[in-house]
């Protein structure tokens, strides 16, 4: 049985964190602090915060033009070897 190449990349990689836009970022940080309890790390700029939820990156960016639509800074990372890398350019 030939293997699955997406198997094989799910074994190898782990989604690393996740960055979504907001309109503020003030009243959007006191929600998910004080309401899901998420952990402040830092701040990656004047409107960009990264906070921690049980080990995993969350990124809070502020986006005043944000509209709704794609957008290319609404992004997860994904972490993963050599291998995987290969793997994700095989399929």
């Amino acid at each position: 049985m030939a293997s699955n190449p997406t198997l094989e990349i799910i074994k190898v990689s782990e989604i690393k964190h996740l960055n979504i836009l907001v309109k503020n970022l003030d009243i959007s940080w006191a929600f998910y602090s004080e309401v899901l309890g998420f952990s402040y790390v830092n701040h990656l700029g004047p409107r960009k915060i990264a906070a921690s939820f049980r080990g995993f990156d969350f990124f809070l960016e502020e986006a005043v033009d944000y509209q709704g639509k794609p957008d290319e800074r609404i992004h997860f990372g994904i972490r993963t070897d050599r291998q995987g890398v290969l793997l994700w350019g095989s399929i």
